[in-house]
């Protein structure tokens, strides 16, 4: 699951596609790299150190509800009168 995050930040950045969130996720939802700071090589394995994958469950709808609120917020943020295409990806340990 990491080394999926970490190939997916990083082409994400290399090909300047716009600002990145990563959020981890199982019983509770913690925000670990927000929208409006670069994702670099350096912050990388900051990232990474906060995922430990010991949770038990997954609550699939907070996760869901979540999403959706942090990319209606980096919508209103936005200065642009330009729409935006928002993508998400969900890499998981396997774990419900």
């Amino acid at each position: 699951a990491c080394e999926a995050m970490t190939m997916i930040a990083k082409a994400l950045s290399q090909l300047e596609v716009g600002e990145l969130s990563i959020l981890k996720f199982g019983e509770t939802i913690q925000l670990v790299h927000p929208f409006d700071q670069p994702f670099s090589d350096s912050i990388g394995p900051q990232i990474i150190s906060q995922f430990k994958f010991d949770q038990k469950g997954t609550n699939v709808q907070q996760l869901l509800d979540s999403i959706i609120h942090l990319l209606g917020q980096a919508r209103l943020q936005s200065n642009s009168q330009t729409e935006h295409v928002q993508l998400v990806f969900i890499i998981s340990d396997g774990r419900l």
